[in-house]
């Protein structure tokens, strides 16, 4: 079984802090470590489990820290995208419904060329059944992943 060097987990660990945009005393809070505990790990102290988790939750490529193979684009999220991220997951439903529908209006809107590059993301995104438009209208949400009907009121 390899081993693996513990002072390029840390010189990585530092890297995905600083890709962050996070000073080692936000990374250590937002891991429950102490700022010291957290210098240890960038001069080579192994990270426990708990810790890794946390890590994951903040968009580090974890495997990277780990191996140094970066697992691609989808972790790699900038310091503006991230903050995104963390008030979407501490929102309760209805907001991140509101968060959804804002994020597909913006999607939608068409790009200087007129082309709706976000139209096929959309679609990706929407789970089986579910169309883009039902998440717009509050229809269905993602975070359920299923349709309520909605009655139209007789005119």
């Amino acid at each position: 079984m390899d081993v693996i060097p513990t002072s390029l987990v840390g010189n990585r660990l530092k890297e995905e802090r600083l890709r962050l945009d996070l000073t080692q005393a936000q990374a250590a809070e937002r891991c429950h470590v102490t700022r010291e505990q957290w210098n240890r790990y960038e001069k080579g102290a192994m990270p426990g489990g708990q810790v890794l988790a946390d890590l994951l939750q903040l968009g580090v490529d974890v495997v990277y820290v780990l191996s140094g193979a970066a697992q691609g684009q989808a972790m790699q999220l900038q310091a503006d995208e991230l903050d995104l991220v963390l008030r979407y997951r501490s929102a309760d439903e209805a907001g991140r419904a509101s968060i959804s529908r804002i994020a597909l209006l913006e999607a939608k809107r068409p790009t200087p060329s007129g082309q709706d590059k976000g139209a096929q993301q959309l679609q990706a995104y929407a789970p089986g059944g579910i169309k883009p438009t039902m998440l717009l209208t509050g229809e269905a949400t993602p975070a359920t992943k299923s349709v309520t009907r909605v009655k139209k009121p007789k005119a």
